[in-house]
């Protein structure tokens, strides 16, 4: 047993002497459940049958049609690469409902922001002649979900890949399509503010609302129904100072894609 403050509640593994010091300084931790597979031989082609579902979806179908009129009024080649943050474990429950019936908390809308991605990259590449990668990061995606969009990556001919953190942080500039169109964990709209201001910002962001401040009670608000990646006036600036237009979304995700009109 570790020594801890904690040792009448928990038993640590005798290796585990930062999480004891962790503990001991009495600094809080907050574990993310992650979902479990519903099947554990769940295969690759259950993922592309689960892909055949999702290209029957209205939801999709309105969101692309109005994507392909954004990137007409908007230069493309802004675009180089996709990187997607947090966008969850391949989670699929049993008799779930349609795509189109799913909200914006549930666990099974995971997958089909996933593919989302890539839809996207196959418009670039396909519809504009504007072939990109595709970055993922996400702590909760296990080893199978990996595997299985890789297999599916290799299916679609899209270049992927995963990176940890910071790494896929680093990867964002000027050039990036950031997605975080899910519920990422952290706040990743404030951190991508910052780490590409000398830049102008990303080259687009697609994630959720991000509403107006007026004043500093708005914000308060915002930060209190939101206390993971919360709206604030400093990604607001980034849609005011970076040149960033609202270009199209999918209302019952909450969600919006951010393109910057000129060329970078």
């Amino acid at each position: 047993m570790a020594n801890s403050v904690y040792k009448d509640y928990i038993n640590l593994p005798a290796h585990t002497d930062l999480l004891s010091k962790i503990l001991n300084l009495g600094i809080s931790m907050f574990p993310m459940p992650v979902p479990q597979q519903v099947d554990p031989n769940l295969r690759t082609k259950d993922l592309i049958e689960t892909a055949k579902t999702w290209e029957t979806s209205e939801k999709r179908r309105y969101f692309l049609a109005s994507l392909h009129e954004a990137w007409m009024a908007t230069p493309v080649k802004n675009i180089r690469k996709i990187v997607a943050f947090g966008l969850g474990p391949l989670y699929t429950e049993e008799a779930e409902a349609s795509p189109d019936d799913l909200g914006r908390y549930d666990l099974g809308l995971n997958k089909y922001h996933t593919l989302l991605v890539f839809d996207m990259a196959h418009m670039l590449a396909n519809k504009f002649k504007n072939p990109v990668p595709i970055i993922f990061q996400d702590v909760n995606c296990n080893q199978q979900d990996r595997d299985w969009l890789a297999e599916y990556a290799k299916h679609k001919d899209i270049e992927m890949r995963f990176l940890e953190d910071p790494h896929a942080l680093l990867e964002v500039d000027k050039y990036t399509l950031v997605l975080a169109h899910g519920l990422p964990g952290f706040n990743v709209r404030s951190v991508i503010v910052d780490i590409t201001k000398r830049e102008g910002g990303p080259a687009g962001f697609f994630c959720e609302n991000i509403p107006q401040f007026t004043t500093t009670e708005e914000e308060l608000k915002a930060a209190t129904q939101f206390p993971v990646d919360p709206p604030s006036r400093r990604i607001d600036s980034m849609v005011e100072y970076y040149g960033m237009r609202s270009m199209c979304g999918i209302h019952e995700w909450q969600v919006e894609l951010y393109l910057k009109p000129q060329k970078v």
